[in-house]
This record gives C-alpha cells, sequence and structure tokens, in this order.
C-alpha cells in the first residue's frame, strides 16, 4: 500500500518492488491525478472520493416466519 505518495515517490517504489508484489496506491487520489499516478506504474489504485461523497441507501431484508 502506497498511502498518501506523490507520483514520483510511487514511481521509485515501483521500480524497487520490480513486480515481486502487487502495490496499491491510495490517499490524496483524485480524479485530476488519476492518471499520472497510473503512470507511475502501480497495479491498483484506490479513489476514496467515490464511496466517501456518495449517498447511502437504506436497505432492508425481511424474513417471514
Amino acid at each position: 500500500m502506497l498511502d498518501n505518495m506523490t507520483p514520483v515517490v510511487m514511481r521509485a517504489a515501483v521500480v524497487k518492488a520490480d513486480r515481486r508484489v502487487i502495490l496499491e496506491a491510495s490517499g490524496g487520489i483524485t480524479l485530476e491525478n488519476v492518471r499520472e499516478v497510473a503512470e507511475s506504474g502501480v497495479d491498483l489504485i484506490s479513489i476514496g472520493r467515490l464511496t466517501h461523497s456518495s449517498s447511502s441507501l437504506d436497505v432492508a431484508l425481511d424474513f417471514g416466519s
């Protein structure tokens, strides 16, 4: 997990990891910088904004006896 790192630091981590582990970028990822993060070479990208700004939905499962 590469959390709150700049794309430059992520790129260095990707080189150092040398594909021995799966690297996920997280924290500070926005729709404006996601391309640059992707170009750093990480395997996965988490964008919290997708869930932080969504509204909730109340769902119930009722089972009769």
